[in-house]
């Protein structure tokens, strides 16, 4: 959620607690989409590359491997 406040977090709750009812099916198609993308998103290669990237950023010249 992006509001930092008690509204912004009555919301994620609601979010989640309506997520929680879903009929089973339909929560279980979701779960393996979060899955499938999780593995594509936070893996080892992505985040040396954000790493590689961050460095860069800060020494203002190619990081060199």
């Amino acid at each position: 959620f992006n509001a930092h406040d008690a509204t912004g977090f009555k919301w994620a709750v609601d979010q989640a607690m309506d997520f929680h009812f879903l009929d089973p099916d339909i929560k279980e198609v979701q779960i393996n989409r979060i899955m499938i993308d999780s593995v594509l998103e936070f893996n080892h290669s992505r985040c040396a590359e954000e790493y590689i990237n961050l460095y860069e950023k800060m020494l203002k010249r190619p990081f060199l491997v």
